[in-house]
């Protein structure tokens, strides 16, 4: 292929790279393996005393960023084991190849023990907040989910109506 757009044509090239085009079956694979094994995985994820540092490309259009938010909520907002969660507002499905540098930022930050606990959290994302660029990655934090309780709120049953 010679012709036609230059960014086309180079990930052409990378797929043709040592029979690269051969890699696609073992995505195809995976997605298979994923698909039987999702939930099984991110169960153990929840239980890990192993850190994490969850990033998510903002700009994600094959994974939008509704799914991290699940998963960060659902599965790493309360483990034991420290876990953060970054946005990266400028990256999209690879933010490791999209914005290298802005990913190598996290994950030096946490080898050298720079992610706060949950108690350092507030003082953290003002701190980091004031001085982030617009290309940095965002730290959202741990959320506390609590259910919402209105007094006097009115419930519809089959029953009728009643005051809670």
């Amino acid at each position: 292929m010679t012709q036609g757009n230059p960014e086309a044509l180079a990930y052409a090239d990378i797929f043709k790279f040592n029979d690269g085009d051969s890699a696609l079956i073992h995505v195809a694979r995976y997605l298979l393996e994923r698909a039987e094994n999702e939930l099984r995985w991110l169960n153990n994820l929840s239980r890990s005393d192993i850190p994490v540092a969850y990033l998510w490309g903002l700009l994600d259009d094959i994974n939008p960023v509704r799914i991290s938010n699940h998963v960060w909520a659902t599965y790493l907002n309360d483990r034991a084991a420290e876990s953060t969660y970054w946005l990266l507002p400028t990256a999209g499905h690879y933010p490791q190849r999209e914005k290298p540098n802005e990913v190598a930022q996290i994950i030096q930050l946490a080898l050298s023990g720079g992610i706060p606990s949950r108690a350092e959290e507030g003082a953290f994302m003002r701190a980091y907040g004031s001085r982030r660029k617009d290309e940095e990655a965002i730290f959202v934090g741990h959320s506390v989910i609590d259910a919402l309780r209105f007094p006097s709120a009115i419930r519809y049953s089959p029953d009728g109506y009643s005051v809670q």
